[in-house]
């Protein structure tokens, strides 16, 4: 296992272990995220990647101090995440943007 695999593993734990004691089901915040429960569970043990743009999500919903987090600040970043972040920002900018003009 390599020190990536392993980063992420930590992250899944911190965020089943914040779900859990937050009382949230796996469906709670499925529901949050906009997918389905077995999805949702497909990403916390690991089955599916976990995107940043969930990995922001759960964040914000759990209260994840990311800061306190060394290994979240490792997380590795695919060029296609980096894209998606990108126009992200680009939308944010473009309707910020708009509301000065009104």
């Amino acid at each position: 296992m390599t020190d990536i695999d392993k980063d992420i593993k930590e992250i899944l734990q911190q965020i089943k272990d914040a779900r859990q004691a937050k009382n949230l089901s796996q469906a709670e915040v499925a529901r949050y995220l906009g997918i389905n429960q077995n999805s949702y569970k497909n990403i916390e043990t690991g089955k599916t990647e976990l995107k940043v743009r969930v990995l922001f999500q759960l964040i914000d919903l759990l209260d994840i101090d990311v800061l306190e987090k060394k290994s979240i600040t490792s997380f590795a970043v695919d060029e296609s995440t980096i894209r998606e972040i990108r126009e992200d920002l680009k939308h944010i900018k473009d309707k910020l943007g708009k509301k000065e003009k009104e």
